[in-house]
C-alpha cells in the first residue's frame, strides 16, 4: 500500500472514531457517565488522581476485572501520596490474621490469602486477588478490612436494622429509610443477583443487610483513608452513588463525595444501550463476559445457601 493510501485510511479511521465517539475494539471501552461520553484509560487515570476516595468495582470471579484494578492501584502510586486499600472481601474478624501477616511480610502478598483464610470463606481463588493487593504493598499502601462480621449481617437480615443499638445507627447513618421507589429498585436488584430464586419474603431483610454493610464500608472508609485517600474494592452492587457506599459516605460526612468505577461485562459490541441502567456510577469500564464452565445461577439454586462472603449481596 502506497503511502498516500495509508494516509487516507488513516484519516477515514479517524473520522469514524471522531463521528462516533467510540474508540476500537482494542481500546478499552470506558464511559463518563457525567459528561456522557467515552474516555480513555489515560483519561480515567487523571480523573482518579484528584479523588480523594475511590470505590473500585469488580465481578469478583472476573480475572480481567483484577487486571484491570491492578493498573489503577498502580496508575494511583505514581500519582501522590499512598491511600488506604480497603477489602470488601476482610471484614473485621480478619484483622487480627491481617496485622500479624503484613508485620511479618509487609512486601509481599503471596500467603496473605491462606493467613486470612480467603478461598474458605468462600471467595475467588486468591490468585486472582493476589496481583492487586501486590500492587498495594509495593506502593506502601495500607491495607485494611472493609466490611462486618458475617453474624452480624445475618442476624440483620433475620430481625432487621434495630438489633444494632441507636447510637450505632446514628454513626453508620441508616436510621433513616431510603425513598421507596430507591428501596424497590434495590430490592430488584438484589433479586436478580441471587438468580431470582429466593422468596419475596427474604428481600425486606436482604435490604436492609445491604444497607448495614454499604453504611459500614463508607464508615471504614472514611476512617481507614491516609491524607492522600482512600480506594475500597467492592462489587459492583455497592458502587451505586443513589443507595449504595458513595451515599452513606455523603449521609456521614457532609456530602463528601466518592468517585466510583464500575466494571461490566458486556457482549455488545458497542454497550451504549446498556449505559442508561448503569447510572448510577460515575465511570464504567466494559469487559468482554468470562466463560464460566458452570451456571452460576443454576448452583446457587442447588444450594440455596450462602456464597461467596455471604449471601446477602452479589454474586456477579
Amino acid at each position: 500500500m502506497s503511502t498516500q493510501w495509508k494516509r487516507v485510511l488513516a484519516l477515514v479511521v479517524m473520522l469514524i472514531v471522531e463521528s462516533t465517539g467510540y474508540a476500537a475494539a482494542s481500546e478499552p471501552k470506558i464511559w463518563d457517565t457525567r459528561e456522557g461520553r467515552w474516555i480513555t484509560e489515560t483519561d480515567l487515570h487523571a480523573r482518579l488522581a484528584t479523588a480523594p476516595l475511590i470505590v473500585l468495582g469488580e465481578i469478583h470471579d472476573h480475572p480481567v476485572h483484577h487486571r484491570i484494578q491492578t493498573r489503577l492501584i498502580e496508575g494511583l502510586a505514581r500519582q501522590g501520596p499512598p491511600r488506604t486499600l480497603l477489602l470488601e472481601m476482610l471484614t473485621t474478624e480478619e484483622q487480627p490474621a491481617l496485622a500479624n501477616y503484613l508485620r511479618e511480610h509487609p512486601t509481599d502478598a503471596g500467603a496473605l490469602g491462606a493467613e486470612v483464610q480467603w478461598e474458605e470463606r468462600g471467595w475467588p481463588d486468591w490468585s486472582l486477588y493476589r496481583p492487586v493487593v501486590q500492587a498495594a504493598l509495593d506502593a506502601r499502601m495500607p491495607l485494611a478490612p472493609a466490611d462486618l462480621p458475617r453474624g452480624i449481617i445475618k442476624q440483620v437480615a433475620k430481625d432487621g436494622i434495630d438489633v444494632l443499638a441507636p447510637e450505632v445507627q446514628a454513626e453508620l447513618a441508616i436510621e433513616t429509610a431510603f425513598p421507596a421507589p430507591l428501596e424497590d429498585a434495590l430490592a430488584a436488584l438484589l433479586s436478580a443477583a441471587h438468580c431470582d430464586a429466593l422468596p419475596p419474603t427474604a428481600l425486606p431483610g436482604m435490604v436492609a443487610a445491604q444497607h448495614v454493610r454499604d453504611a459500614y464500608m463508607a464508615r471504614q472508609l472514611l476512617t481507614r483513608a491516609t491524607a492522600g485517600g482512600g480506594v475500597l474494592l467492592t462489587g459492583n452492587g455497592h458502587l451505586d452513588r443513589r443507595w449504595g457506599v458513595p451515599a452513606f459516605v455523603r449521609r456521614q460526612a457532609d456530602d463528601t463525595e466518592v468517585t466510583t468505577v464500575a466494571l461490566i461485562e458486556t457482549a455488545a459490541e458497542d454497550p451504549a444501550p446498556a449505559l442508561s441502567a448503569s447510572s448510577g456510577y460515575d465511570f464504567i469500564w466494559f469487559t468482554e463476559p468470562r466463560h464460566r464452565a458452570e451456571d452460576p445461577c443454576a448452583a446457587f439454586r442447588a444450594m440455596q445457601t450462602t456464597g461467596p462472603g455471604n449471601a446477602l449481596t452479589e454474586k456477579r
